[in-house]
This record gives C-alpha cells, structure tokens and sequence, in this order.
C-alpha cells in the first residue's frame, strides 16, 4: 500500500518527528487512501457517448 501511495500520490517522505507523530501521519494518509478507493467504487466514471 505505501509504494503505491508514493508512487501514485509523490508522497515520498514522512513530515513528522518521533515516533507518534509518524504513526499518526501514517494513518491519516492511509485514511485517506482508503477514502479515495472508497469513492472510485462508489462512483465510476462514466462513460460518455461519442456524438
């Protein structure tokens, strides 16, 4: 999951100092690739006719 968030999302490095601060910002950014996953099942993308 994080080499694919790096690579799709350039997230390349953690912000945060210590231990805490690190486990935290991993899980928000985990958070919130599950969020993007969610959201592409829920709603596809329409196909659109070509006229």
């Amino acid at each position: 999951m994080f080499g694919e968030i790096k690579q799709d999302y350039q997230y390349d490095r953690f912000r945060r100092r210590g231990e805490t601060g690190v486990k935290l910002e991993l899980l928000l950014v985990s958070i919130g690739h599950n969020l993007r996953r969610y959201h592409r099942s829920k709603f596809p993308k329409k196909k659109q006719c070509e006229a």
